[in-house]
């Protein structure tokens, strides 16, 4: 009896130290991780993670210029003076506009639109240069026709005349265009210049039928006298 009484506390000993040792061994649930990235997010019962959104980047704009094939088309004035003047009802001012295709190709239908600029001879709110006539010579006859004379405004309607019908140039080509130009004495209200003053004359040249410039207009200074 003795032995198995001494057999049954020890049993029982070795089940609480069993106890004991596993209570003890126990350990903490782990904490949640936390993200080091930046500059993202992520949706809500996903995981995924969206990436940082890129700048746009601008674009240049679309030239409307005619293509020139890494080349230039010229204008260049030539036959005024240093100090060129209009008088109404005076005599006419002859001058040459010279284009060159500097491009690596023909071009077809191009225009020297010559407009007459705005004149601080004018008091009117458009500064418009007076009533004029311009003309221009036939290269093959050497006879003078007219063609618009055309006056630039408070608009960009000047910029759509058709003062010939379009001449083709072959690349690295020139052509020379004579022109007279003269102011004329109105009984118009407002046509005619009100005090000496200064103006230009404008040469655009364009590629028709859609009236597109190769480069801004060149301006020579041209002096209006009111003196008859």
């Amino acid at each position: 009896m003795p032995h198995r009484r001494s057999a049954a506390l020890a049993a029982a000993s070795t089940v609480a130290v069993l106890l004991v040792l596993a209570a003890c061994s126990s350990t903490a649930a782990p904490s949640p991780a936390v993200s080091t990235h930046t500059g993202t997010s992520t949706s809500a019962g996903s995981s995924a993670v969206s990436s940082p959104t890129s700048a746009p980047v601008a674009s240049a704009p679309p030239s409307t210029t005619p293509a020139t094939a890494g080349g230039v088309v010229t204008a260049a004035v030539s036959g005024l003076g240093g100090h060129p003047v209009l008088t109404p009802g005076g005599p006419a001012l002859d001058f040459s506009v010279t284009v060159r295709n500097g491009t690596g190709q023909g071009l077809q239908d191009i225009q020297p639109l010559v407009s007459m600029g705005h004149c601080s001879c004018s008091q009117s709110g458009a500064a418009m240069m007076p009533t004029g006539t311009l003309q221009l010579r036939n290269p093959s006859t050497g006879v003078w026709q007219s063609i618009d004379y055309d006056t630039e405004g408070t608009g960009m309607d000047f910029s759509f005349v058709n003062q010939i019908s379009g001449v083709a140039l072959a690349a690295g080509a020139s052509r020379t265009f004579d022109y007279r130009v003269a102011l004329v004495k109105s009984s118009t209200a407002g046509s005619q210049p009100t005090r000496d003053g200064s103006g230009t004359i404008d040469v655009t040249v364009q590629q028709l039928p859609a009236h597109t410039a190769f480069a801004p207009a060149i301006s020579t200074p041209v002096y209006v006298n009111t003196a008859a």
